[in-house]
């Protein structure tokens, strides 16, 4: 995951190989976090296009990365 003043670009790998991309706005994105006894959920939605991300992470770890995207989310939005 990558985060710039512009856009939040997704990239998935999977056995070394690039699986899968996508690119969202800095600005319209929303990052969701839900938790409902062991499930848990991390993706990022604008508009009407959505990805999960993080899947193979933990409930406790996917929160702690939700808080730091969040957090570098908007450190973008007040410049």
């Amino acid at each position: 995951i990558n985060i710039d003043e512009k856009e939040i670009s997704i990239k998935k790998y999977k056995g070394g190989k690039l699986f899968h991309s996508s690119k969202f706005s800095t600005y319209w994105s929303k990052v969701l976090f839900t938790k409902f006894k062991n499930k848990s959920k991390l993706s990022i939605r604008e508009s009407n296009k959505e990805i999960n991300v993080a899947s193979f992470l933990h409930a406790e770890l996917k929160e702690s990365l939700y808080y730091k995207i969040n957090r570098q989310i908007s450190l973008f939005r007040k410049q």
